[in-house]
């Protein structure tokens, strides 16, 4: 009989100390709760912000026009815009879920977060480096097609005009990915063999598309000394 008793005490006060970590880690827990609405809250307003800037500046059209530019036909578009939205808007929302952590005190789970944060200015930054390159990209291309044009030399402008976009585009690829820290060895070695190659492919199309110009030119060269 008492060893029931004993048991049955013991389940009572196993149970009432459940009851106490329980009732006391219900405030911590409630404003951890709290801590994430509002962090969702301000994470989706501020991202909808971001987007509207983005827009505002016009710099989706751009990248769309290069997008195509480089496809050749209509594709699914890459928008600024919204790739920056999703990022602001996580990186606010692992700023909350680290705080609503520390609250709860899961340290671990908030060193891990805060590590995804560090991680986050890298993306925004490879963005950046990636949107500048393709309005480079734009404005090199159409500044060397209007150069020919004023020369009234078509003289493989195309050809220029394509090799120097394309060399924009890839070298703001190589660099995003070396901000995102992707294999930067590899991508530096790759950087090395592309410069090469543009610079052979330039030459090429010199030498190949300036036959005609050269030989114009000694023809003249020839008749002047002649006379």
């Amino acid at each position: 009989m008492n060893q029931i008793q004993n048991q049955g005490q013991a389940v009572v006060n196993a149970f009432g100390d459940l009851l106490s970590r329980f009732f006391s880690f219900l405030p911590a827990l409630i404003g951890a709760i709290i801590i994430i609405v509002v962090g969702l809250i301000i994470a989706a307003i501020v991202a909808k912000l971001v987007e509207k800037l983005i827009r505002a500046l016009r710099i989706d059209n751009v990248i769309a026009t290069v997008q195509h530019e480089i496809q050749g036909r209509p594709g699914h578009e890459v928008k600024a815009s919204v790739i920056l939205r999703e990022v602001v808007r996580w990186f606010l929302i692992f700023v909350f879920l680290i705080a609503a952590s520390e609250t709860l005190g899961l340290m671990q789970l908030s060193a891990f977060l805060n590590n995804i944060i560090m991680y986050i200015p890298n993306i925004v930054v490879a963005v950046i480096i990636m949107t500048v390159a393709l309005m480079l990209a734009r404005y090199v291309s159409q500044l060397v097609m209007d150069s020919q044009a004023i020369a009234d030399s078509k003289f493989q402008s195309h050809v220029v005009s394509s090799l120097a976009k394309w060399a924009i585009v890839i070298f703001g690829t190589l660099a995003a990915l070396i901000q995102l820290g992707i294999a930067p060895a590899l991508i530096n070695s790759l950087a090395i063999g592309i410069i090469g190659a543009v610079s052979l492919a330039i030459g090429l199309a010199f030498g190949l598309g300036g036959q005609e110009e050269a030989s114009r030119m000694l023809k003249n060269f020839s008749e002047k000394m002649r006379k």
